[in-house]
């Protein structure tokens, strides 16, 4: 699994670490960078020539005449912020060639200054576009306007087939403000938070304003109590990185979004000093919101009976036990996101029955490991593998030595097994098995 105690990366990658933008375009959320290499993904190690480009164009090719119906289901992707997105997408679209979409149509706004993008304008062609059938399953009145719509092309790959069966639909759901943000700006209800997944946001050019739209989970227009074949939802890609090493980079993405002139500044190649401010610096902003009287307010559990519990209550948002184990780690309200936010997936991909596979960010570390990804992905989205070029991955930073000391690595494991699903915490579990 890439967790344990394995000594961390000093070095650091020059783009900005940013979620909720489009991969290809400036939008590096995972601490990776990458280049061609001659593993091939089909194994056999012979390079290709052919290499995709980053454009700002939509995918060119035509649709395939055959597909009909209802048209294609969608795969969704889901990530959680800084945790390998823009690597995922990049090695799928390069090995497949098929044409991927995405959730957002512009630069999340809080992210448009420090991406460069004076606009955040991407130009992208909803997929309804190459599938119109899809827009009978949203009554008329109600497609777009804020109310119901799909998904756009990245432009990415622009020389990509559009697939006829499952798209792959990358979205961060919801539920992952960035520090300071209260608790109800974060905490979710299931069906909430499942929504949230299937949420596209949009520039609205008559409001000049950002604006969203959901995809609906079944056709709207079928009134059968069994509405299973037009179920829109196709599976899951569920992404997962080691938490501790997640949060160290949701760290920089916050020091990007505030544009912290000495993060904006500093050096791909750190030096020791530098470093070490790097981790220090780390450690005042868990510090920070640790101490945030006003955000903790929100979340202190006030322990009443029912016969003395005063009207102006506040909604409880933690357990007392869970309280008391938040007030032992760093950064404890990311950490509480983070948890929350796997434990939501791993609840929607039981309710609804999707069909589902977990990838793990730091296989990609390894040749081998990222072939067998590669390979697993393609074949649960149904896409062959072609001989192209399997980029490297030249990055990917595991935080631990110098951000968190033994006890915090101890503290972190309880915490995050009490706060966990039984099947999230099988999924976390082997991060933390050196520490056991």
């Amino acid at each position: 699994g890439g967790g344990g105690s394995s000594s961390t990366d000093t070095s650091d990658s020059g783009g900005g670490e940013t979620s909720g933008v489009e991969p290809g375009n400036n939008g590096n959320d995972d601490d990776t960078t990458s280049a061609s290499s001659g593993a091939d993904a089909t194994g056999d190690n012979t390079a290709d020539t052919a290499d995709a480009t980053n454009t700002d164009s939509a995918p060119s090719s035509t649709v395939d005449p055959s597909a009909g119906g209802m048209g294609p289901k969608l795969t969704y992707l889901l990530t959680y912020p800084m945790s390998g997105t823009t690597f995922t997408m990049e090695i799928l679209g390069k090995l497949t060639g098929m044409a991927m979409a995405t959730n957002y149509e512009r630069f999340h706004p809080y992210l448009e200054k420090s991406s460069g993008n004076s606009n955040g304008l991407n130009n992208l062609r909803p997929i309804s576009t190459d599938f119109p059938d899809l827009l009978n399953k949203i009554p008329k009145g109600q497609q777009g306007g804020g109310e119901y719509g799909y998904p756009f092309w990245t432009s990415s790959y622009p020389e990509t087939t559009v697939p006829s069966t499952n798209i792959l639909t990358f979205s961060h759901c919801d539920g992952f403000c960035l520090y300071p943000c209260e608790p109800s700006q974060y905490l979710h209800t299931p069906s909430s938070f499942e929504e949230s997944c299937r949420t596209v946001t949009f520039y609205n050019q008559t409001k000049k304003n950002y604006d969203s739209y959901v995809t609906p989970r079944n056709n709207l227009n079928d009134v059968s109590l069994d509405s299973s074949n037009s179920n829109t939802i196709g599976g899951i890609i569920h992404l997962i990185r080691d938490p501790l090493s997640n949060i160290v980079s949701r760290y920089h993405e916050y020091l990007a979004v505030n544009e912290v002139e000495w993060w904006l500044q500093r050096d791909n190649k750190v030096n020791t000093n530098q470093l070490h401010d790097q981790r220090e610096s780390f450690h005042e902003w868990c510090n920070d919101m640790d101490t945030n009287s006003t955000l903790n307010a929100f979340e202190q559990h006030q322990h009443h009976t029912y016969a003395t519990t005063p009207k102006t209550a506040s909604t409880h948002f933690f357990s007392f036990e869970l309280e008391q184990k938040m007030k032992s780690i760093p950064c404890h309200s990311e950490f509480v996101k983070y948890v929350a936010w796997h434990n939501h997936v791993v609840e929607m991909i039981w309710s609804r029955g999707y069909n589902s596979i977990e990838v793990y960010f730091e296989h990609y570390a390894s040749e081998e490991k990222r072939i067998e990804e590669a390979q697993r992905m393609a074949g649960f989205l149904g896409y062959d593998v072609k001989s192209t070029i399997m980029p490297v991955f030249a990055g990917g930073k595991l935080y631990r030595e110098g951000y968190y000391s033994e006890d915090d690595v101890k503290a972190l494991m309880e915490f995050i097994q009490f706060m966990s699903f039984d099947k999230t915490w099988e999924l976390l579990k082997h991060y933390f098995v050196e520490e056991r």
